[in-house]
């Protein structure tokens, strides 16, 4: 079917189901009080009817069902999460297949829509923002995190320019934990898994008094085994010496009204999953055109230089929520810390040409404060301030160019400042008839502070010049805004419209001291959705189509060595994406995801092109008509949940499908990601009393091997290539107290 033609039959199906309408009447929401919060599906029995729980969300700042929200958002509660082992952020994309997160050499990025990208390094936030428990993460290096604790993952489509102002323009990834319960309860997992993995995860957690709860989790993996070699010298490529997490939460109620939440946790890995290897069946430009081309490797490598990745990051948070009289005040302050170190083999090549040896270091600080109205009023308003500060650099960053004989050293960090008031407001103006009015100022400040760049004997000898770079500051002020109206047609059917804004400022390519600043990317969006549940509750179906001007996109270059952020033109993007859940009996579960996308630029003069073959420097080019990166045509996935009672127990048998139609990875679209599919399955038994289970599982069922980063040397048009796990499976043990 042409892109044509399916944007016009999804079109179609839309307005058939607003002029043929669902059938009358809405079941009450579910029960079950734990699903109820989390978007879980508990196995129904033969006195509960045979429908699907409501799902709450706070995508606007206040709990409320996700069928009434005017804003397209996808969820995933840690009951699936733990169905199809998702233990990793990074794996989210096969639940939720409109979000796309990838491990870029280390560092997490995100694309929504076809917005968002993998430019990286020390102050480049993401176009998709990440907030766990309302904090929200600046550093991707501090991103990459395990699952464990999770009650569950939204995610909000679109630029969130209003209630969630930290560079929103593709969307935002929100993740909340689960809170201690007055009861204790605990439980433990462990998995043991091909390539010689173990991975476990602990919770504890309970009331201490009346007024006091708190709880800990922790996680840890260690993979002794790689996906590949180095033939070099036979060590481990992609292994895991070790990953370790622990998160702690604190619930204090000093007084009725009064509620004091305290999270600490920390996070620290050392691995090679970021091992790169030269893209095979290109010229390796390190190496030159008569070295011929690159051969397939799989997971191997072949190179003599080191091959090490470890880092921690580590935070605090401390949220307030106080009742005062019919309003609700909330306060929410944070501070985060990262660290995170890497050497590796520049040239991927057993010749000794260029190594890096980097140390990043990152740390933020976050103050937000809201005042919301009464929520069972026609009007529902809240108001705001954040203030966001944080300092990012190289200290230090070392190339040792081994064939000029020389080691560059580069010293440089980007801080940001950034203040904003906000506001956003809901009036019933007609029965069942919604108008929602928001915006936020944001005034910013980017700075280039501490830069040097130092030319030095290779190997620690003298110094031969030391070149400083002059402090810089770029300035941003913005206002975005947001407008939308609803209509409740009957108890199973809304419809809205929404008009959106989003704004990213610009900043500094930290590799580059002394360098010309990146601008500010902007977006308007215009949507139109549909949220209903048909069937008497059964069949629940949530569908949006949108339009998005995109200008001054930020994306990124590889300058040998130096990682640069430079603007594109403009874009225009337009699409549909949907999400499907049924009850179809009361043992089996099925969801359903799609997301549909034209995501091309519509001008891009002096666009960085590199050959298709590798091996030759960047020229200037245009890219318009080009597909934006890391944005896929099409993406989809399928999950079936069927829970079998037995004599002793219960078997749940979960399988499940993500489709990505491919991708590219560069602005000139000579690298690309073919279409892939991943297939995932498990089998899981609950012992009576629901406190053993034993589980079995696979990943990647097809083996496929999918590159999820490639980098292209604009220098001298060399493509490294990093990849997604190949088939993995293995078995987990759990317990719950």
């Amino acid at each position: 079917m042409k892109k044509k033609d399916l944007m016009i039959s999804a079109a179609i199906s839309f307005g058939t189901v607003l002029l043929l309408g669902p059938a009358e009447g809405r079941a009450e929401a579910g029960t079950a009080a734990e699903a109820v919060s989390a978007g879980g599906s508990s196995p129904a029995t033969s006195e509960t009817p045979v429908e699907l729980e409501e799902v709450t969300v706070t995508a606007q700042k206040r709990t409320e069902n996700i069928q009434d929200v005017p804003v397209s958002v996808s969820t995933i509660s840690a009951t699936q999460l733990q169905k199809a082992n998702i233990v990793d952020v990074r794996d989210l994309s096969v639940a939720i297949p409109t979000v796309t997160l990838t491990d870029t050499n280390g560092y997490l990025t995100a694309s929504i829509r076809g917005v968002g990208g993998d430019a990286v390094g020390p102050g480049v936030e993401n176009q998709v923002s990440l907030y766990i428990d309302d904090v929200y993460y600046g550093s991707p290096a501090g991103s990459l995190l395990s699952l464990n604790n999770i009650r569950q993952v939204d995610v909000l489509k679109g630029p969130q320019g209003t209630l969630f102002g930290r560079n929103a323009t593709g969307g935002v990834v929100q993740i909340t934990t689960r809170d201690p319960t007055d009861q204790p309860s605990g439980e433990i997992n462990l998995t043991y898994a091909n390539f010689n993995n173990v991975y476990g995860t602990a919770y504890a957690g309970g009331a201490l008094t009346d007024t006091l709860k708190a709880d800990i989790a922790l996680q840890g993996r260690h993979q002794g085994d790689g996906w590949g070699d180095n033939i070099f010298d036979g060590r481990s490529t992609y292994d895991v010496d070790y990953q370790f997490a622990a998160r702690s939460k604190i619930l204090f109620n000093p007084l009725e009204g009064t509620r004091l939440t305290l999270i600490a946790d920390y996070s620290g890995t050392k691995n090679t999953l970021e091992s790169a290897a030269p893209t095979p069946g290109l010229i390796n430009g390190n190496l030159g055109a008569a070295s011929g081309l690159t051969p397939d490797l799989g997971y191997s490598a072949n190179f003599n230089g080191p091959d090490l990745h470890e880092g921690y990051g580590t935070g605090v948070s401390l949220k307030w929520d106080q009742d005062a009289g019919p309003l609700r005040l909330v306060n929410i302050m944070a501070y985060r810390k990262d660290r995170y170190d890497f050497d590796f083999d520049y040239d991927y090549s057993p010749v000794n040409i260029n190594n890096i040896y980097a140390k990043q270091r990152d740390r933020q600080f976050s103050e937000e404060f809201q005042i919301q109205g009464p929520s069972n009023d026609k009007l529902k308003w809240v108001i705001g301030a954040y203030y966001f500060n944080a300092r990012a650099g190289w200290d230090n960053f070392l190339l040792q160019a081994v064939r000029a004989g020389s080691d560059i050293t580069v010293h440089n960090f980007q801080t940001t400042r950034s203040e904003a008031g906000f506001g956003q407001l809901t009036y019933e103006v007609l029965s069942q008839t919604n108008l929602t009015a928001g915006a936020r100022y944001t005034n910013e400040d980017k700075g280039a502070v501490d830069g040097s760049t130092t030319i030095g004997v290779l190997g620690g000898g003298p110094t031969l010049a030391t070149i400083p770079a002059a402090d810089a500051e770029l300035h941003a002020a913005k206002a975005t805004y947001r407008a939308s109206i609803d209509h409740r047609f009957n108890d199973e059917l809304l419809a809205y419209v929404s008009y959106n804004t989003g704004f990213k400022s610009g900043g500094f390519s930290t590799g580059s001291p002394g360098s010309a600043p990146y601008l500010p990317e902007k977006l308007e969006a215009y949507e139109v959705g549909i949220k209903t549940d048909l069937l008497d509750r059964r069949l629940r179906i949530n569908a949006a189509s949108f339009y998005y001007d995109y200008t001054n996109i930020q994306v990124q270059q590889l300058r040998s060595g130096a990682i640069a952020t430079i603007n594109g033109a403009g874009a225009k993007l337009y699409g549909v994406d949907a999400d499907i859940s049924a009850a179809v009996t009361s043992d089996l579960r099925v969801t359903a995801g799609m997301g549909w996308t034209h995501p091309n630029f519509t001008s891009f003069p002096n666009c960085p092109v590199v050959p298709a073959s590798g091996g030759l420097p960047f020229a200037p080019g245009s890219c318009a008509g080009h597909q934006i990166p890391i944005a896929s045509d099409f993406v989809g996935n399928f999950a079936a949940d069927y829970v079998i009672t037995l004599p002793a127990g219960s078997l749940d048998l979960n399988a499940n499908v993500y489709y990505n139609s491919g991708f590219f990875f560069t602005a000139d679209n000579n690298f690309r990601q073919g279409a892939y599919a991943l297939t995932g399955a498990s089998a899981t038994w609950t012992a009576p009393g629901d406190r053993f289970t034993l589980s079995a599982w696979g990943k990647n069922l097809g083996d496929k091997r999918v590159t999820t980063y490639l980098s292209v040397n604009s220098g001298n048009g060399t493509a490294d290539s990093y990849y997604f796990a190949p088939r993995t499976y293995g078995v987990t043990l759990g317990y719950k107290f």
